[in-house]
């Protein structure tokens, strides 16, 4: 009899053991209340990761609970959410828009060049007026 309650007893610790929490939900457009399709969904501080299908809806399998997990979207704010139960989520996005860094467009040669053809012609300039000059002192036999 001792035998049999101590099988019994072990079989349900076991179940608390193995216990996992589903987490489901859904990730939408907070402007539109469109489906996001393939948001990262991520538990804070474990390497638990699943992404959103095409209806926006997700499961994420955990341990223990509370944990913090971490939706996000490329083009989307990244939101973090505190869960303690096994509620539904229904998750929306606000857009934020990507920032990048200033792209110069054209050949950085191409400006070195333009600047040594300005300064020959700068060059060229002040060697015409200063021939002119020294001509006309010379004609002048040295008088200005």
């Amino acid at each position: 009899m001792n035998k049999i309650i101590i099988l019994i007893l072990l079989f349900f610790f076991s179940k608390v053991v193995w216990a996992q929490h589903t987490i489901t939900g859904k990730v939408v457009d907070s402007s539109n209340k469109s489906f996001l399709f393939g948001s990262s969904i991520q538990v804070e501080n474990v390497d638990i990761k699943t992404i959103s299908n095409e209806d926006g809806e997700f499961e994420i399998k955990l341990s223990t609970l509370p944990a913090t997990i971490i939706i996000s979207h490329i083009g989307y704010k990244k939101v973090r959410i505190a869960v303690n139960n096994h509620e539904y989520l229904k998750i929306s996005l606000s857009q934020e828009p990507i920032e990048l860094a200033e792209v110069r467009v054209g050949n950085p040669a191409i400006s070195i060049l333009n600047a040594v053809v300005e300064k020959s012609h700068l060059i060229e300039n002040q060697k015409k007026y200063f021939n002119a000059f020294y001509r006309r002192i010379s004609a002048d036999n040295g008088s200005i």
